[in-house]
C-alpha cells in the first residue's frame, strides 16, 4: 500500500531528509503536562519511523559534511565559553571531562557485553547515554575499518544510530521527573511555576546546554535545596535571571566577565530592597540608599564603558564606508 512511498522517498533522499526534520519537529511539539520530547528527539525517533518502510541511501560524503556542521555548530557556540571557563578554573573541568567520559564508557562496555549487544549496539548506547553524537562518528569510522563483510558493516552502523536514538528518547523521558512533590500543584500546596531545563530554553530564547554553563560558571546559582540526582527544576526568578543574562549578552554584547559584575549588582540591589522593606528607620533607610547608588553606579561604569568602544567601533566602520563610498564615485566617474 504505501510502496509508491517507499520509492520515492529512495529515488529522492534529499526530501527524506526533510520530511524527517519536519516531522520530529511536529512529534517534539506535543506536550504532555509539561512534558515534550523537543525536536532533537523527535527528529530522531522520526527518522527511525522512516526507516522502518523505506531504506534511504544517504551518501556516506552527505552524513560527513552533515555531522562536521554539526560538531562545528557546537563548537562555534560553547568553544569561547569553554576557554573562559579552563582560564579561571584551571583543569577541574578537564579532569571532569575524563571521569565522565570513562565512566560511560566502562558502563557502556559492561552493559554490552552483559545484554549481549554487537558493537554497533553498544556504541549507540555511549553516544546517546552520553549525548555525544561526535562518539557516533568515531564509531562509524572504526566500523568501516573493521575486516568485515559491507553488509554487516552496513547493518552495525545502522545499529550505532538506532540505539543512539532509544537511548536519547529514553533519557528525555525520564527528564519527567517521578518525584511529583516537585511538581506545581501536586504536593497539595501553592508552590511557585516551576519549569524543566527546555521549557525554560524555550521561554529564555536560548539553548539547554547554554542555560547549564551559565550553571557551571556561577551565573545561575544553584538552588537553595535540589536532591541530588535528580533533574533541577527552574522558578520564575531564574527565568527572569537568564533574560536579563541574553538581553545583556546578545543585546549588548557585554562579556562574560562584565556579565557577571552587572548581575552581583542588580542582587546586591535586591537585597537592598528586601532591607529597606523591613526597616522605617531612617539612618537605616539612608544607608540602603547610599548603598543602591554605589550599585547603579558601578553598573553604569560598566556600561559607559562598552558604549565607548561600541562608538569607536561605529566610527571606524563609519570611515571606512566613507572612504569604499569616495573610491567607488573615482570609478564611476
Amino acid at each position: 500500500m504505501l510502496g509508491w512511498l517507499e520509492q520515492f522517498l529512495i529515488r529522492y533522499p534529499e526530501l527524506a531528509l526533510f520530511l524527517v526534520i519536519s516531522a520530529g519537529y511536529w512529534i517534539g511539539s506535543f506536550k504532555v503536562g509539561a512534558f515534550s520530547l523537543g525536536p532533537v528527539t523527535g527528529a530522531l525517533f522520526a527518522g527511525l519511523l522512516v526507516g522502518q518502510f523505506a531504506h534511504v541511501p544517504v551518501s556516506s560524503m552527505t552524513k560527513s559534511f552533515l555531522f562536521l556542521l554539526f560538531l562545528f555548530g557546537i563548537g562555534y557556540s560553547v568553544g569561547p565559553q569553554f576557554m573562559q571557563s579552563l582560564k579561571r578554573d584551571g583543569l577541574n573541568p578537564v579532569l571532569l571531562a575524563i571521569v565522565v567520559s570513562a565512566t560511560g564508557l566502562v558502563a557502556s562496555i559492561v552493559i554490552a557485553k552483559a545484554l549481549g549487544l554487537d558493537p554497533g549496539f553498544a556504541a549507540g548506547l555511549m553516544s546517546g547515554s552520553l549525548t555525544q553524537s561526535a562518539a557516533m562518528g568515531t564509531a562509524t569510522d572504526a566500523i568501516n575499518g573493521l575486516s568485515l563483510p559491507e553488509a554487516e558493516r552496513t547493518r552495525l552502523i545502522a545499529h550505532v544510530a538506532v540505539a543512539d536514538a532509544v537511548t536519547v528518547g529514553t533519557l528525555a523521558q525520564l527528564d519527567l521527573d517521578v518525584n511529583v512533590r516537585n511538581e506545581p500543584g501536586m504536593s497539595g500546596a501553592t508552590t511557585e511555576a516551576r519549569y524543566r531545563i527546555g521549557e525554560v530554553a524555550e521561554l529564555v530564547g536560548t539553548t539547554a546546554r547554554t542555560i547549564r554553563y551559565y550553571e557551571e560558571i556561577g551565573l545561575l546559582p544553584a538552588p537553595e535545596s535540589h536532591a541530588k540526582g535528580r533533574h533541577r527544576l527552574y522558578t520564575e526568578s531564574d527565568v527572569h535571571r537568564l533574560q536579563e543574562i541574553v538581553r545583556l549578552r546578545d543585546g549588548l554584547g557585554v562579556p562574560l566577565d562584565e556579565l557577571r559584575s552587572l548581575l552581583e549588582a542588580e542582587e546586591a540591589r535586591a537585597a537592598l530592597r528586601e532591607r529597606w522593606a523591613h526597616t522605617e528607620d531612617a539612618d537605616d533607610r539612608r544607608e540602603i540608599l547610599e548603598a543602591a547608588l554605589g550599585h547603579v553606579g558601578a553598573q553604569l561604569d560598566l556600561l559607559r564603558t562598552r558604549r565607548k568602544e561600541l562608538d569607536k567601533l561605529e566610527g571606524e566602520l563609519a570611515d571606512k564606508r566613507r572612504r569604499l563610498r569616495a573610491r567607488l564615485r573615482e570609478l564611476s566617474g
